[in-house]
């Protein structure tokens, strides 16, 4: 198994490990951003709104295990047109890609250049080109594009110590966008660009961001990020363009924030969901939605201790659909319904199950899942859930 040692990271691992003992890891995945900033001040949040009790969902998923040689199915990111993962090989240290062609699954090694993969995220054009960003463990982040059978990879930033936390996002013209995390100065960073031509940024330098972040952007470019104040313990948002962001803190309740992702709506309506840090034995997913200057949040899930690697999807008609992992249970859990009314079942208890998850919803509703299944400190599984 691939030893990792970064000294921020350090903190973040013992953290994890009282929230999940049986998980025996030695580092985490998500993303961060960089360049020059032009924020706003930091607006307060609103109050959380009551939510409606969780009432029973029929648990209708469907689950596969996709690929279970060594300990895979770390930092999964699940994207659609046909069915697209990246994922981190922890046992030799690659970045690792899985296809559904419609009739069966198939994986790929798509960079073993070192120890490479950690951190991934995924986006696809509608002709199928494939974008994945990810962090390599000497210190950079990097970029892999093209089609299963035909990827090229190369180096986005390395400056300093950069990639962790990374999250992408492409628009129909092929710009990338990618937000991850300098470890060296603690800031929130942002690349843009197409291959072989990234230009980076500096987003946020307020404080040590080290956490969780996520983005998307809109048909018109215009790009939005959630992501977690380490040092305040606090949700932040970020939106704009290229060298002309605006930042907000969403939600200063506690110790919230992290493990976020992010979707938005054809009509701008921001939609944030994760984890509110209670203490080790109790935590819960939360939500945010709205506008930039105008979030409200609510708590949608406080059963016990859950809501870390949560994943966020919404469909056209503005229904919400949430994965996260349930800490105390080990379990794979779903949220759905809208701001005030949200219904949660657990999709897959069968293990220690539920990290790393990702999701995706198409416009007729159908749900794809993917996340880590642990099975002992050398090994683990991709699985799939879909319904």
């Amino acid at each position: 198994m691939i030893n990792h040692s970064n000294t921020k990271i350090k903190i973040k691992i013992l953290i994890s490990l009282i929230f999940s003992i049986a998980l025996f890891i030695s580092c985490g995945g998500g993303g961060g951003g960089g360049g020059s900033s032009s924020s706003t001040a930091d607006t307060p949040n609103t109050p959380d709104t009551p939510n409606t009790p969780n009432s029973p969902v029929t648990p209708t998923f469907s689950i596969t295990t996709i690929d279970s040689t060594g300990d895979v199915g770390w930092s999964s990111s699940l994207a659609l047109g046909s069915i697209h993962i990246s994922y981190y090989d922890n046992t030799n240290g690659y970045l690792k890609y899985a296809y559904h062609n419609g009739t069966s699954w198939s994986t790929e090694i798509v960079d073993n250049s070192s120890d490479v993969g950690d951190y991934s995220s995924i986006a696809v054009e509608p002709d199928g080109t494939v974008h994945i960003s990810y962090y390599d463990w000497a210190g950079e982040l990097r970029y892999a594009t093209g089609t299963a059978g035909a990827f090229t990879t190369e180096t986005v930033d390395s400056s300093a110590d950069m990639g962790m936390y990374s999250s992408i996002a492409v628009q129909s013209d092929g710009t990338v966008h990618i937000c991850y995390y300098d470890a060296d100065t603690g800031n929130l960073r942002y690349a843009r660009g197409i291959s072989g031509a990234f230009t980076t940024e500096i987003i946020d330098d307020s404080a040590d961001l080290n956490g969780y972040s996520s983005i998307a952007v809109e048909s018109d470019g215009t790009v939005h990020i959630s992501y977690y104040d380490w040092d305040n313990g606090n949700l932040k948002y970020a939106t704009g363009t290229s060298g002309a962001f605006t930042t907000e803190t969403v939600d200063t309740s506690g110790d919230v924030g992290d493990y976020s992702s992010i979707a938005v709506e054809s009509d701008g309506t921001v939609h944030i969901s994760y984890y509110d840090y209670i203490d080790v034995n109790s935590g819960h997913l939360k939500y945010a939605t709205g506008t930039p200057g105008a979030f409200t949040t609510e708590t949608v899930d406080a059963s016990a201790n859950v809501g870390d690697y949560s994943s966020i999807a919404v469909e056209s008609d503005g229904t919400v659909h949430i994965s996260y992992h349930d800490i105390e249970n080990d379990t794979l859990k779903y949220a759905t319904g809208t701001s005030g009314s949200f219904n949660s079942i657990t999709v897959d208890e069968s293990a220690t199950v539920g990290e790393y998850s990702s999701i995706a919803v198409e416009s007729d509703g159908t749900v794809h899942i993917s996340y880590y299944d642990y099975i002992d400190p050398s090994n683990g599984h991709l699985k799939y859930a879909v319904k």
